[in-house]
């Protein structure tokens, strides 16, 4: 299963990279801070994920991907992958594809939403596998933003939707 994580930066994306990997690796904070028992976390019934080697003498666990152990010797694909949304794309072809909080809050103008818009149509949304799926994630900026964008363009209005108020009735007594 092949993910790739787009974020506003490559350093926001590596973070998410790092966070994952720790949980992929870290027995202790299943066994420690979770508090399950030993035999039961999802590292020692599935796992261990973290290679013991490197692949082909090139970085498996590196800062901005990563291969999980025992993946296809013929896979060129990272399990996971970490982009800045304006990253050169590579011709991968994930499982699953992440886009979160992709703009700026600064560059909600016009131009620089259609330049995202079109990034990820062309770009991004062409490289997901046929079974694939694309999430997109956010919070609104204003009318100019990308997500006002998304909800408006033909292109994306047969893709599902689940919008979350910021204001909900029990927060206003």
């Amino acid at each position: 299963f092949r993910i790739l994580n787009f974020q506003k930066s490559a350093d926001e994306a590596k973070k998410v990279i790092g966070a994952v990997q720790e949980r992929l690796s870290s027995e202790s904070f299943y066994h420690d801070f979770l508090g399950l028992p030993e035999g039961e976390c999802p590292i020692c019934i599935w796992g261990p994920f973290k290679p013991a080697k490197r692949y082909r003498e090139t970085s498996t666990w590196g800062a901005d991907h990563f291969r999980v152990q025992g993946f296809s010797s013929g896979e060129k694909d990272y399990s996971m992958e970490a982009k800045g949304i304006g990253s050169a794309k590579l011709s991968t072809r994930p499982d699953l594809i992440l886009i979160d909080d992709p703009q700026e809050p600064g560059a909600a103008n016009p131009v620089a939403t259609a330049t995202l818009l079109r990034t990820i149509q062309q770009a991004i949304v062409t490289r997901v596998g046929a079974q694939g799926k694309i999430i997109i994630l956010g919070s609104r900026l204003g009318p100019t933003d990308i997500w006002s964008r998304l909800l408006e363009d033909d292109d994306f209005e047969t893709w599902p939707k689940i919008v979350y108020p910021a204001i909900t009735n029990r927060c206003a007594k």
